[in-house]
């Protein structure tokens, strides 16, 4: 089963819209924003062990219910059309009502995309997730080495065990002829620099809809002895190599802006902003616990919780407006870090590719 060209143009529409609303509200400080991003943390259990993150080691945190998800996600598509959401962890694939909720928004036509390590994509849960017509799966591999990265990820052989999942993931994607956005997920860091070039030839190799690099975050205390060098010629060459690579076609989803930045984010500089931040004005975070946050750099920026009211209504509140006109303000330039920082030209660009994903 397909998404109708129908809802994949009301998904444009809709980030078009929270565009224009961006552009308003910078002009004029009125705020018509709308949400066209969610980002759901729907767990905190995790089956890795992975240095570079924090959340498994709160294993017994709250986790809401589906119920709760659903009743938000009803919100947005009532007052706002199609958003794009994506579920991650922890590791989602241990939710028990994970489906619960994909099976909601296969229902409701929300284009919906899931991130995990891989581990559990098995043949019972892939056929699950293709029945769910999901429109990206995102999955973590930092290295092709398995030495390097099943000692990041903290789980002997996981590696193997991915690539085997993934073979079987392409197949059964092609044999049900059903389109779905296949994305890898990689951190950049000291372990893993020397190879990371080797995962964009894997995913142009698999077919995959393309790779995004994460430069490691101080989440953890291991985090700091696995910041890398922008001084080293192994970093040169990494960053060179990779430019070259996405102008020759391989499919890096990161702009070329945001990899130059990797330097500035590793040396600890932080640039003069020369625009105002605007992802608070077009996305949505929301935590195991139920808690809305307008950056996920920022744990001040609290708006309220889907457990308690309509998320609709939150977002519309007076202390969500003014959370927005702060955080624009915010003179923290975070742009290698937050990747999801596009100009129009990036957002056109991302979007024509994930139509057509394969």
């Amino acid at each position: 089963m397909r998404f109708l060209k129908a809802e994949l143009l009301g998904l444009i529409v809709n980030n078009l819209r929270s565009k224009l609303a961006e552009a308003v509200h910078l002009k004029f400080g009125v705020d018509f924003t709308r949400p066209a991003q969610v980002y759901g943390t729907i767990n905190t259990r995790c089956n890795a062990r992975c240095a570079m993150c924090d959340c498994w080691r709160d294993q017994n945190g709250p986790e809401l219910p589906a119920v709760h998800w659903i009743r938000a996600l009803k919100s947005l598509k009532e007052s706002v059309g199609n958003v794009h959401a994506n579920f991650s962890g922890g590791e989602p694939l241990l939710k028990k009502d994970l489906f619960d909720i994909l099976d909601f928004c296969k229902k409701e036509k929300i284009p919906a995309g899931l991130t995990t390590n891989g581990f559990l994509l098995d043949a019972k849960n892939v056929d699950r997730l293709l029945d769910c017509n999901l429109f990206n799966l995102n999955i973590s591999i930092d290295s092709m080495d398995e030495a390097i990265h099943d000692k990041m990820r903290g789980v002997p052989g996981l590696l193997a065990r991915v690539r085997k999942n993934l073979d079987y993931l392409k197949d059964a994607k092609s044999k049900r002829k059903v389109k779905m956005a296949i994305i890898l997920k990689t951190i950049v860091c000291a372990e893993n620099l020397g190879g990371l070039d080797k995962i964009a030839e894997y995913a142009k190799d698999m077919g995959f809809t393309g790779v995004t690099y994460q430069p490691i975050l101080k989440r953890s205390a291991e985090c700091n002895d696995m910041m890398a060098n922008p001084e080293s010629g192994l970093f040169n060459e990494l960053i060179t190599r990779l430019l070259e690579m996405k102008k020759n076609g391989y499919p890096i989803l990161n702009t070329a802006a945001n990899i130059k930045q990797w330097r500035d984010h590793f040396d600890g500089k932080i640039p003069p902003r020369r625009s105002p931040c605007t992802i608070a004005l077009r996305t949505i975070t929301i935590q195991a616990n139920g808690y809305i946050y307008l950056c996920t750099l920022r744990r001040d920026s609290i708006i309220g919780n889907i457990a308690d009211d309509d998320l609709w209504t939150i977002w519309r509140s007076e202390k969500a407006k003014g959370m927005r006109k702060n955080l624009v303000k915010c003179p923290r330039l975070c742009t290698a870090a937050c990747v999801t920082k596009r100009n129009l030209k990036d957002y056109l660009g991302l979007t024509v590719k994930l139509l057509k994903r394969s």
